[in-house]
Order: C-alpha cells, then sequence, then structure tokens
C-alpha cells in the first residue's frame, strides 16, 4: 500500500506577509526591554552589594587612617592635652584609650617617630593612678610608661609612652570606632 504526502506552498506579497514586520519589531523592542531590565537589575544588585560591603567593614572619615575596626587621626596642628581631648570630642572621637599592643605599634609607625602625639592617658595629681579618658585604669601589663615624674599627661614620644606636663603643646591622635 502506498502513502501519498502532498505539500502546498503558499506565498503572500513578495514572500512576507506585512504582519511578520511589525511582528519582529515587537520581539526586537521586548527583548531590548528585557536586556535593559536585566542590565538595571544587575547594576542594582552590584551597588547593594557594594554597600553593604561597606558597612560590614565600616568606614573612617577622611584624613582618619584604619586599623581593624577602628579609625585614627593624627593632629596637624598642635595643641595643650585639654584641648586636644576638646578636639577629639569635637570630632565625635576621643583622644586614644589604647587596648592592645598593635595598636601601639601602628600608632608608632603613624606618628613619624619623632613627633610627640598627646593620647588619652592621665592623672589627676602625681598621687593618683593613671587612668585613660573613659576612666579605664592604666593597664602596666603590656604597655610601660617611661619614669619621667615630671607630667601628669602622657605621649608617644619616640617610639614609646612619655609623661609630659599637659600644659604642652603638641599634636594629638583621636580614635573612634569604624562608621555602619
Amino acid at each position: 500500500m502506498a502513502t501519498e504526502i502532498t505539500y502546498a506552498e503558499v506565498n503572500f506579497s513578495g514572500g512576507k506577509r506585512s504582519s511578520d514586520k511589525t511582528s519582529g519589531k515587537k520581539k526586537r523592542k521586548i527583548c531590548f526591554g528585557t536586556l535593559g531590565l536585566v542590565v538595571f537589575f544587575l547594576v542594582a544588585v552590584g551597588t547593594i552589594v557594594a554597600i553593604l560591603e561597606l558597612k560590614s567593614k565600616g568606614y573612617c572619615p577622611e584624613k582618619w587612617t584604619r586599623l581593624k575596626n577602628n579609625c585614627y587621626f593624627l593632629s596637624t596642628s598642635k595643641a595643650n592635652w585639654t584641648t586636644s581631648k576638646v578636639n577629639c570630642f569635637s570630632q565625635k572621637a576621643q583622644l586614644i584609650v589604647m587596648e592592645e599592643s598593635e595598636e601601639l605599634e601602628f600608632l608608632i609607625l603613624q606618628s613619624r617617630r619623632f613627633l610627640s602625639f598627646w593620647i588619652g592617658l592621665m592623672r589627676r595629681t602625681r598621687k593618683d593612678e593613671w587612668r585613660w579618658v573613659n576612666e579605664e585604669p592604666f593597664n602596666k601589663t603590656w604597655l610601660a610608661l617611661g619614669s619621667s615624674t615630671e607630667g601628669d599627661c602622657a605621649c608617644i614620644a619616640q617610639e614609646s609612652l612619655k609623661t609630659q606636663t599637659c600644659t604642652t603643646e603638641q599634636y594629638w591622635i583621636c580614635k573612634m570606632r569604624a562608621g555602619y
């Protein structure tokens, strides 16, 4: 038994229907529109990821230096200890309270080794104990203070901590938590 197959060819005005042309334009518009949305979405997601990454790491104000989760400002002008404390407070910071030896090593490098910088350590009278500006007692187990008795305020000078008369004008170091 033989099977017969019949084919038919239909030709509309030059081989294309006019509705095919508009259909192609619509398809291209949809394609470009979809592509535009995808690009917009990717840029938006990238921006959000960048912001979240910045927030997770924290940020420091301009002209501040960062170590771990803290920001440090080394002044470029001189003032006495009390004015230095006020200057830090005006920047929503405090004279530095050192919490670990790595911080001291970092600051010695930053302080250019030949300059003196006020830190947030003082005693009210020579009979009092040394205290940080946050009222924590001075921990002598990892941090040694120079043996000089001439002052009641402390500074970083020549790669170590020294005492100094609080009215002496010198640079200062502020510290704040990195912003979130």
